[in-house]
């Protein structure tokens, strides 16, 4: 096009939201081509427009010259609408071009026509609504002729690219579409004889009732072309494209069920020696899909293999994995159907490696959300695509909504049963704006849970780690969740920070493995039990303390509490009111407590006693006795927790009850440190507290009313044998004591970082009140440092070996205890300062551990040769302004030098004997480099010292 050309053209506006689109066919190529033939001229525009700066572009491209009319061939929001209209000049008229489908921004456009109706209001002529549904018989298919979307485009008609990934000048999208001379789809299945409309009023004169349900496609009838005629109309366009691209490879083949003529059109393929390859890219309902996957298609992919074509099945509409969506949707399958096809599709990869392929666009068809959709539906299908791996199969599937149009017979159902809306909720826009197609109905969910789910799903898929969750993972979390705090559907804003204060945070990559975990274990209603909320539900408790919540959220978890129907409230901004170690409050205030009550009367209460508990000695016991009762806790325990001097939550309150009764064997029910298990939120006096078993009983017994394998795994996880190494490492232990020490059958550790290595290796280990000594398989040995290890048996007495361990005073129990501080319930963990270590003797390991703690990294330090550790130090964690001082083995003392950047973050440590490398994720963004790693290696070694700060950073920003 030239601009400024005062030639008056017809412009079709061919747009997609996104590159690499399914969406376009051979509708724009015929129109332009048969308005060509009639004498006008015609300019077609193809291009992404999926931002402002795309808008404004198109605003300006249509200013360029004058057009009339300007069609849109789909017209997904106002915002493009009103851009296109900004560029039209003088009386030019806006055209939506459809055909039989009548969309939310009709209103919008001056006429909305099909292709016959375009060419009557060139004419002048009045033009019939094109969004009218024309019911179409097979006689009038016949005598149509063949589809004329297989036709070519007219040489006079000017093809411009508007950008995005899309080719210009030469009448094709990025994606080459072809087409078969039979139109529509020969799935007829009448939607009025399914048993889910026959209170629905369907009209066969206003809806297209045969089909699926919800599709557009569909014409109510169908004509079957001959093999030689299909494959004819196939080849004939490949070779059109392949003039004007020759290199295009791939070929998007809209027809609805080629399956048949597949061996025929590979073997044309094959005859025709200059043809280079070609990726066919196909799509399948699940019964043709079985019907044909041992006969044709098998047949096509052999054909294919022989001279390097491929048959990609791109869309297999598998819909959903409930069987009352599958019937909605008058699919006329089963979920048991679309297992098998899942599982016939990667026989048929496996058998076809080089020539079938079916997950590399993932973009197979799935509709997780509709009007209808129900919690349970939801969760249903989340247990299938986990089963099944959907995730290989399909992309962003937690995006997936029903999209409306009143063609359809779900529209019908929808409206009859007041579930259309004047616009969509906000959070869940119209699904057309994201992929492209014409606008479509507003509707809303009946059951108004399902939204919450929605709204929920979304965030989590955002945040969490993908290599860890999949949507199916993700999708039932949030269901769940909802389904047991369904309050909080009223309070859509705090559903996200609700999840991470309950169940944890799904952008941890140690709650996700956490998480993973449960939910292999097919206990995933373990993650949604709070023990302490459900407790009060139940009555066994009138308060629960949230301790560790960052002070700058803690407000707002006060609001979850009350939005999930609780009392709650901030107790104190007192660092939480936690033991750093040595005696001293944190009074940071970084930290907070909420208060969560089951009434207003008891939250009263419980925020005085708080007070009393932390800001006064007089009547300080009394206090914390009466916050026992009404925290639930067994009066024995009450009182032996009252009378111990050191109150901090720390491990050594763990090791207590057993250093208090070292004969008595620990109740399962009693173990406090089988995580995403325990019942008890108390210290125990003893081991075996009958009390205490009583109520984490009670709190068991409600987890079984909901979820019976959750409760066993619970019961398993609470029997089993856990070394624990600091709050956030342990080691799930199978075995037994033997000559040797403990004995490994099976061991599996969460939270060691690469120590998990050592440990799948370990056949068995000793401990002592300074570490665990490892033998490993092939009979070599390692030491983990770490104080006072606890190894816990329960139903069986304490080893002695075990008790020692935890008898004796560590030499690292300062320092490493001020940093173990047990984090709470409400996300965060307590600060610590830095204490000295006392040791005589301490390697490399225990000095590197040290450090660790000490600047509260959130990952495990990772061991590179010639003593560089790499840490990532999260930036709340950062200590402003000590010097750590370290004794090495002949006692001679070494010194750590902390050099901060700019914002106060430690960015490098040193010692004579041991150097670490930090960086900061918020400021620096990923892990250094393996060059980077190299540099700073270098670095240390050419004895780089405290005082080069600028050399330092500088490393990061190479």
């Amino acid at each position: 096009m030239t601009p400024g050309d005062d030639t008056t053209a017809i412009l079709i506006l061919d747009l997609s939201v996104r590159d690499n689109q399914f969406i376009r066919d051979h509708r724009t190529q015929s129109l332009a081509a048969r308005l060509s033939e009639a004498g006008h001229g015609v300019v077609v525009a193809q291009g992404v427009v999926s931002g402002e700066q795309d808008l404004a572009a198109l605003t300006r491209f249509v200013s360029q010259r004058r057009f009339d009319p300007v069609v849109l061939v789909h017209a997904w929001d106002r915002k493009l609408i009103a851009s296109t209209r900004s560029g039209m000049q003088g009386t030019s008229t806006l055209v939506r071009l459809t055909d039989g489908v009548v969309a939310a921004l009709d209103d919008d456009f001056d006429f909305v026509v099909d292709d016959d109706g375009l060419l009557a209001l060139l004419g002048g002529a009045e033009p019939a609504d094109g969004g009218a549904w024309k019911p179409t018989t097979a006689a009038q298919l016949r005598a149509h002729g063949p589809d004329p979307r297989v036709a070519n485009p007219g040489t006079v008609v000017e093809w411009v690219s508007l950008g995005g990934d899309v080719d210009g000048g030469t009448g094709d999208s990025a994606r080459a579409t072809i087409s078969g001379p039979s139109p529509g789809c020969p799935f007829l299945l009448d939607t009025r004889a399914n048993p889910i409309y026959e209170d629905v009023e369907l009209d066969p004169q206003r809806i297209q009732t045969r089909g699926c349900s919800f599709c557009l496609d569909n014409f109510g009838a169908y004509t079957v072309s001959s093999e030689a005629d299909t494959v004819a109309a196939w080849m004939g366009q490949i070779r059109t494209i392949r003039a004007e691209r020759p290199d295009t490879r791939e070929f998007l083949l809209t027809d609805e069920r080629p399956h048949p003529y597949l061996p025929a059109f590979f073997r044309a393929l094959h005859d025709e020696a200059d043809m280079a390859p070609v990726e066919l890219l196909i799509k399948s309902r699940i019964d043709w899909l079985l019907e044909y996957a041992d006969g044709e298609l098998s047949e096509a992919a052999r054909i294919a293999e022989k001279r390097g074509d491929v048959l990609h099945l791109y869309l297999v509409g598998f819909e959903n994995f409930d069987q009352f969506h599958l019937d909605l949707f008058n699919k006329g399958v089963s979920v048991a159907d679309n297992v098998a096809a899942i599982e016939k599709i990667r026989e048929l990869g496996k058998r076809f490696s080089r020539s079938f392929q079916y997950q590399r666009l993932r973009a197979h068809g799935i509709v997780l959300f509709t009007p209808w959709t129900e919690p349970d539906h939801l969760i249903a299908n989340a247990q299938v695509m986990r089963e099944v791996g959907f995730d290989e199969f399909r992309a962003d599937a937690l995006d997936t909504r029903l999209r409306l149009y009143p063609r359809v017979p779900l529209h019908s159902k929808a409206e009859q049963e007041g579930l259309l809306v004047d616009a969509f909720s906000s959070g869940r826009p119209d699904r057309a704006t994201e992929q492209g197609y014409d606008a479509s109905v507003p509707w809303r969910f009946a059951d108004a849970r399902t939204e919450a789910v929605f709204q929920l799903a979304r965030a989590l898929g955002e945040n969490a780690h993908s290599e860890l969750l999949g949507d199916g993972d993700v999708l039932e979390l949030a269901a769940r969740f909802v389904l047991r705090w369904p309050k909080l559907a009223d309070a859509i804003d705090l559903l996200y920070p609700a999840f991470v204060a309950t169940v944890g945070d799904p952008a941890s990559h140690r709650d996700a493995d956490r998480m993973r975990r449960t939910i292999d274990a097919g206990a995933v209603y373990a993650l949604i039990f709070d023990r302490e909320l459900e407790g009060i539900e139940a009555g066994l408790k009138k308060v629960a303390l949230k301790e560790g919540v960052l002070a700058g959220q803690a407000e707002q978890y006060a609001c979850i509490y009350r939005a999930m129907g609780f009392s709650s409230a901030v107790a104190s901004l007192q660092g939480a009111g936690l033991d750093n170690g040595d005696g001293a409050v944190d009074d940071s205030q970084s930290h907070a407590i909420v208060a969560v009550a089951s009434d207003d009367a008891c939250l009263a209460e419980a925020l005085r006693l708080n007070m009393a508990i932390h800001d006064s000695r007089d009547g300080r016991e009394q206090a914390i006795r009466r916050m026992g009762e009404l925290l639930g806790y067994p009066t024995c325990c009450v009182a032996a927790f009252a009378a111990d001097d050191d109150q901090s939550d720390n491990l050594a309150l763990e090791r207590r009850p057993f250093l208090r009764a070292p004969d008595k064997v620990l109740n399962p029910l009693n173990n406090r440190l089988a995580m995403n298990a325990s019942l008890i939120s108390h210290h125990l006096c003893t081991p075996d507290c009958a009390e205490s078993a009583l109520h984490a009983k009670a709190l068991l017994e409600r987890v079984e009313s909901v979820s019976p394998s959750t409760a066993h795994w619970m019961r398993d996880r609470l029997a089993g044998d856990r070394l624990v190494l600091s709050y956030d490492a342990d080691v799930e232990l199978c075995g037994a004591w033997g000559d040797t020490g403990y004995e490994v059958q099976s061991a599996v550790a969460i939270g060691v970082g690469a120590q998990a290595a050592l440990w799948s290796k370990t056949q068995s280990f000793t401990l002592d009140a300074d570490g665990v000594a490892l033998t490993l398989t092939g009979g070599s040995t390692t030491r983990i440092p770490t104080p006072n290890p606890l190894l816990v048996t329960p139903s069986r007495p304490m080893a002695a070996a075990a008790l020692a361990a935890i008898s004796q005073v560590s030499a690292l129990a300062p320092a490493q205890d001020s940093m173990m501080t047990r984090p709470q319930s409400g996300g965060g963990s307590s600060g610590a300062h830095a204490a000295p270590a006392s040791a005589d003797a301490l390697d490399l390991q225990a000095a590197a551990r040290f450090l660790f703690a000490c600047f509260g990294a959130a990952d495990t330090p990772v061991q590179l040769d010639d003593g560089v550790i790499v840490v990532a130090v999260a930036r709340s964690h950062s200590k402003p302004g000590f010097d750590i001082e370290l004794t090495d083995a002949v006692g001679s003392r070494l010194r750590a030098y902390v050099i901060r950047s700019a914002d106060g973050v430690p960015a490098y440590a040193r010692t004579q004997s041991l150097s670490l490398a930090y960086y900061d994720p918020e400021r620096d963004g990923n892990a250094p480099a393996p060059a980077q790693i190299e540099r700073m290696m270098d670095a240390v070694c050419a004895g780089m010292t405290a005082g080069d700060d600028d050399a330092l950073n500088a490393l990061f920003d190479e």
